[in-house]
C-alpha cells in the first residue's frame, strides 16, 4: 500500500526544505515522516542518501531551528536505525555520525546554579530536554545496531571528550559510557572503564564526580558479579570517601553507587568495612539534607542484606532512627524519605531474623496499614514502597504474619473488583487520561487508567508472597483468594497481569495442598476444582491468544499449576482433553512457523525480524513440549491410553520435513520426553524416531544435534538400548573430538554430548567396545557450564564413579579433583556433591595434594584452603 509513495518521496523531500523557515508546518512535516517510519519503513530505501544527510542537517541547526523541530529530525533518524538497522549500518558512517549526534545532544547541558543544593528540586536529573533525547538516544543505536559496532565509536569519542577542557565534555563522555555499559561485552573494556571513572572521581567539578558515580554504580548493575570479585578492593574504598564529598549531592549519589555495587558483594569482602561505613552512614541518617538521609537508608539496608545476621549489633543503633523518621517525616516532599524508612526496616527485618524483628515488624505494619487506609495519591511512592514492605515483612515472619491478613486482604480483593469504564472517544481518552483501551465485539471501547492496572498488578504480587510464603497456614483464605483472583487470569488490559495472576494461580495451588496436609484433612476435591477451573479459563483465552510471550507464560504457568496440583488430580477424559488442545496449539504454532518460510522479496531487516518471530514461535513450542512432558510425567497411566496417540503424528509430520531443523528439534523434544518419563512404555514407539535421533547426533544443526543427544541420554539406563549402545558411544566421541563443536552457539550441544557418553559408560558399559577410552573423553570435557539442566547431574554422575572405586578414575585423580575444584560450591554442584568433595579433599591429605603432578594452580591451591 505504500508503494506509491515510494516514487513521491523525492518530491516530499524537496517539500521539506521549503518548509525551512516555517518551523511549524516543518516540525508536523517531520511528525508525519516518523509515523511512516513506524508503519512502513521501506519507503525510505531507496532514498537514503537524501533523507539522512537532510535529518542530520535540521538535527544539528541549533543556532537556526527550536529545540523541538531538531529533536524531530533526531526521532526520525533514531526510529529508521531500529526498523532498519542492517541497512543503516551500511550506509557511509551512519554510526560514526549517529554516535557524535547523540552527544552533541548531550552536550547542550547547561549550568544550574541550585544543581549542589540536593534539595532544591525531587529530580536528580538535570532538565535539559536535548541532552535527554542525546542520552535516551545512545542507548536506542546501541541497542539496534549491536554493541560491537557501536561502542568502537562510543570509545573514540569519549576519549576525545575526557581531554577536552571545562566540565561538560566530560560529564557527557562519562554519562555516555552509563548508558552503553550494558551493551559492553569484553571483559577487558569494562576493566578500562573502571579505571577511567575511579581516576574522574579525584576530578575538581562536582558534576564530573557525579557522573563517574553514577556510572560506577550502572556498570556494578550490567556487569555483576564480575565487577565485585574484580574490582572490589579499588573501588570500595573511592565510594566510601565520596561519601564525604563536600558537595551534599555528590556524597548522596556515592551512597547510591555504593547501594548498586554491594548488593551483589560477596559478604567476606563487605564485612572488615561495614564498622566504618556503619558510622558514616548513621551519621547521615539524621543529617538535615533529605536525600542524604534516603541514600544512607537505603545503603544500610544493603549492608543488612549482604550481612544478613552480623548486622545483629548495629540494628538496635539503627531502628530509632527509622522510626522517628516514619512518625515526622509527613510533608509531601518527604514521602519518598518516609518509604525508604518502610524499605529499610522490612530488609532489616529479613536480615536479622523472626525473633529479633517480631516486635518492631508489629510496629510497622500497623503504621503502614494506617497509612494506606487514609488513602494514598496516585503518584504517593509511599504506595509501592509499603507493597513491598509487607512482602519483606511477611518474609520475615513467615506464619506470624498471618494476624495482618484480614486487614489486608479486604482492601486487596478491592482493588482485584475494579471494573473497566466505558471510554466514548478512544483518542482523547487515551491521551489526556493516560489509558489503555480495549475494544469489545460490538465495538464500544472500555478502560483502564495505566495507575490503575499497576495497583491490580501490585495486588497480584502481594497474594502471591503471601501465598508462597504462608502455604498452608492460608488455606482458610484460598476459596475466597481464587473467587477474586480467577477474572485476572483474562485480564484484558495487560500481559503482564496476566503473567503476575498465572505465578499466585500455581501458589494458590500449593497452599490448599499444603492445608489439607497440615490439618489432615480428606481430600474435598479443593485442589483438583482449583486446576479445572485454572485449566479451563487458560485454555480458554489461549484459544485466541495472539502475543507469543503471553502464550509461553500461559503454558509454562500450566505446567507448574500441574506439577502443584500433583498426581491423581484430572480424569482420563480431563488429561485427553488438555492433550487435544496442546495439539491443536502445537500444530497453529508449526503452521505459523511454515507461513514465515513463505514469503519473499524481504530485505535484510525484514529477514531478520521474520527470524526473530520464528524464534519465539519456536520457543514457544519448546515450552509446549515440555508441558506435554509434564503430563507424561505426572499421568503416565491416562497419558499412555489417551494421550500418547495425539502426538505420535504430531512427530511423524515433523520428522518428514526434509530441511526444517526446528520440526526436527521439536519431533525429538516430543520424543526426549516420551523416553525420559515413559522410559521402557516408550520402547514400542521407538521405532517412530529412534533412528533418526541416532542418525541426527552429528547433524549440522547445534540445536537439533543436542536434542537428538538428549535422547541418548534418557535412554541409556534402559536395557533395551543396548542394541544401540556401542554406535551411540561413538558417535558422542565423533562430536567431542570435533573442534567446530566447541565454537560458540555449539558449546550447549557438547556439554549435552559428554553427559550422555557419560551415562553410556555407566549404564551400558558391557555393551560399548573401548569403554575406558570413552570414559577418559568424559573425564576430558567436565566440568560442564552451559548445559545447567545436565551440569549437576553429570557432576554427581563423576562421584558415583569416584564412589565405586573405577580404576580408570584411580589413575585419573589429578583431573577428578581439578573437575571438583572448580564445581565445589557453584550452580552446578548440589548439596550432597560439595560434602562428597570435603570429604575427599580431606582423604587425599595435604602431603598428597602437594605431590599431585600437574601442581594445582593458585586458584585451585586457594579453593581447596576454602574446602
Amino acid at each position: 500500500e505504500w508503494e506509491p509513495l515510494k516514487c513521491l518521496m523525492p518530491s516530499m523531500l524537496d517539500v521539506v526544505k521549503q518548509f525551512e523557515r516555517s518551523e511549524d508546518e516543518l516540525r508536523e512535516c517531520l511528525e508525519a515522516f516518523v509515523q511512516v517510519v513506524d508503519i512502513s519503513p521501506s519507503a525510505f530505501q531507496q532514498h537514503l542518501d537524501k533523507i539522512v544527510p537532510m535529518m542530520l542537517t535540521i538535527s544539528l541547526a541549533r543556532a537556526h531551528l527550536a529545540d523541538g523541530v531538531r529533536q524531530m529530525a533526531f526521532e526520525f533518524l533514531t526510529a529508521l536505525c531500529e526498523k532498519k538497522a542492517k541497512l543503516c549500518g551500511k550506509y557511509p558512517d551512519f554510526i560514526r555520525e549517529m554516535v557524535s549526534l547523540c552527544m552533541e545532544f548531550m552536550l547542550e547541558l547547561e549550568d544550574d546554579d541550585n544543581w549542589a543544593d540536593g534539595d532544591a528540586s525531587d529530580s536528580w536529573t538535570v532538565d535539559v530536554s536535548n541532552y535527554d533525547v542525546g542520552e535516551e538516544n545512545i542507548d536506542r543505536f546501541a541497542q539496534a545496531l549491536g554493541a560491537e559496532v557501536v561502542l568502537s565509536h562510543v570509545f573514540t569519542n569519549v576519549r576525545h571528550y575526557v581531554n577536552q577542557p571545562g566540565w561538560k565534555h566530560k560529564y557527557v563522555a562519562i554519562m555516555t559510557l552509563s548508558q552503553c555499559a550494558e551493551t559492553v561485552q569484553e571483559e577487558t573494556h569494562v576493566d578500562e572503564i573502571i579505571q577511567l571513572l575511579i581516576s574522574l572521581l579525584s576530578d575538581e567539578h562536582p558534576r564530573v564526580r557525579f557522573a563517574a558515580l553514577h556510572a560506577i554504580g550502572q556498570t556494578s548493575t550490567d556487569h555483576s558479579p564480575y565487577l565485585q570479585e574484580t574490582h572490589s578492593d579499588i573501588v570500595l574504598p573511592a565510594l566510601m570517601r565520596l561519601m564525604d564529598d563536600p558537595v551534599v549531592r555528590v556524597a548522596s549519589h556515592g551512597c547510591a553507587a555504593f547501594v548498586n555495587f554491594a548488593e551483589d558483594l560477596e559478604n567476606e569482602l563487605l564485612l572488615p568495612r561495614v564498622p566504618a561505613l556503619m558510622t558514616k552512614l548513621c551519621r547521615k541518617m539524621v543529617s538535615p539534607v533529605r536525600i542524604a538521609r534516603e541514600q544512607a537508608i537505603t545503603a544500610v539496608a544493603v549492608i543488612a542484606g549482604v550481612i544478613e545476621t552480623n548486622f545483629v549489633p548495629y540494628y538496635q543503633q539503627v531502628v530509632p532512627v527509622l522510626k522517628q523518621i516514619v512518625l515526622s517525616a509527613t510533608r509531601k516532599e518527604e514521602r519518598a524519605l518516609r518509604g525508604k524508612a518502610f524499605e529499610c526496616m522490612s530488609l532489616l527485618g529479613l536480615a536479622v531474623g523472626r525473633d529479633v524483628f517480631k516486635p518492631d515488624a508489629q510496629e510497622a505494619m500497623q503504621v503502614m496499614m494506617e497509612t494506606a487506609r487514609k488513602g494514598l495519591e496516585a503518584d504517593d511512592p509511599q504506595k509501592s514502597y509499603i507493597h513491598e514492605a509487607a512482602q519483606r515483612i511477611c518474609r520475615a515472619l513467615h506464619e506470624d504474619f498471618l494476624p495482618y491478613l484480614v486487614y489486608l486482604l479486604p482492601g486487596i480483593y478491592k482493588t482485584l473488583q475494579l471494573q473497566p469504564s466505558q471510554v466514548v472517544d478512544p483518542d482523547a481518552e487515551d491521551e489526556e487520561e493516560d489509558m489503555t483501551i480495549d475494544f469489545l465485539e460490538d465495538g464500544t471501547a472500555v478502560g483502564l487508567k495505566t495507575i490503575q492496572i499497576e495497583d491490580f498488578r501490585s495486588a497480584l504480587q502481594l497474594l502471591a508472597c503471601f501465598l508462597e510464603v504462608l502455604g498452608g497456614y492460608y488455606f482458610d483464605h484460598v476459596r475466597e483468594t481464587a473467587h477474586h483472583m480467577l477474572p485476572a487470569l483474562h485480564f484484558r488490559f495487560s500481559e503482564d497481569v496476566k503473567r503476575e495472576a498465572i505465578l499466585a494461580w500455581q501458589e494458590l495451588i500449593n497452599a490448599a495442598k499444603s492445608g489439607q496436609k497440615q490439618r489432615s484433612l480428606p481430600d474435598d476435591g479443593l485442589v483438583a476444582d482449583l486446576l479445572r477451573v485454572y485449566l479451563q479459563r487458560t485454555l480458554e483465552t489461549m484459544r485466541v491468544e495472539e502475543d507469543l510471550e503471553t502464550l509461553q507464560c500461559q503454558t509454562v504457568g500450566t505446567a507448574a499449576c500441574l506439577k502443584a496440583a500433583g498426581p491423581n488430580t484430572m480424569t482420563p477424559n480431563e488429561v485427553q482433553h488438555l492433550c487435544i488442545e496442546l495439539r491443536r496449539l502445537i500444530e497453529e504454532s508449526t503452521q505459523r512457523q511454515w507461513r514465515a518460510t513463505q514469503g519473499g522479496g524481504l530485505d535484510e531487516d525484514e529477514l531478520a525480524e521474520a527470524e526473530e518471530h520464528r524464534d519465539a514461535d519456536q520457543l514457544l513450542r519448546v515450552k509446549y513440549a515440555e508441558l506435554v512432558g509434564t503430563i507424561m510425567e505426572l499421568y503416565k497411566g491416562h497419558f499412555l491410553s489417551v494421550g500418547l496417540e495425539q502426538f505420535i503424528p504430531v512427530i511423524q509430520e515433523c520428522l518428514k520435513s526434509t530441511d526444517s531443523s526446528s520440526d526436527h528439534c521439536m519431533a525429538f523434544y516430543l520424543a526426549d520426553d516420551m523416553i525420559d518419563k515413559l522410559g521402557a512404555d516408550s520402547v514400542p514407539v521407538w521405532p517412530v524416531f529412534m533412528q533418526q535421533i541416532l542418525h541426527s547426533i552429528r547433524h549440522r544443526d547445534a540445536w537439533v544435534r543436542q536434542a537428538a543427544i538428549y535422547g541418548v541420554l534418557h535412554a541409556a539406563p534402559l536395557g533395551d538400548f543396548a542394541q544401540f549402545a556401542d554406535g551411540a558411544a561413538k558417535l558422542l566421541s565423533q562430536v567431542i573430538s570435533q573442534p567446530e563443536t566447541r565454537r560458540e552457539g555449539s558449546r550447549e550441544a557438547l556439554e549435552a554430548a559428554t553427559a550422555a557418553l557419560g551415562r553410556l559408560c555407566k549404564w551400558q558399559a558391557s555393551s560399548i567396545a573401548g569403554v575406558n577410552d570413552h570414559l577418559v573423553l568424559f573425564l576430558d570435557n567436565l566440568p560442564l557450564e552451559e548445559d545447567l539442566d545436565q551440569a549437576g547431574p553429570t557432576h554427581e554422575l563423576l562421584m558415583q564413579f569416584v564412589q565405586e572405586g573405577h580404576a580408570l578414575l584411580q589413575e585419573q585423580l589429578g583431573k577428578v579433583l581439578r573437575v571438583f575444584l572448580e564445581v565445589y560450591n557453584r550452580e552446578t554442584s548440589s548439596e550432597a556433591l560439595n560434602f562428597f568433595i570435603r570429604r575427599l579433599f580431606v582423604q587425599a591429605g595435604g602431603e598428597q595434594l602437594k605431590e599431585m603432578q600437574p601442581p594445582f594452580s593458585q586458584k585451585h591451591r586457594k579453593r581447596i584452603e576454602k574446602i
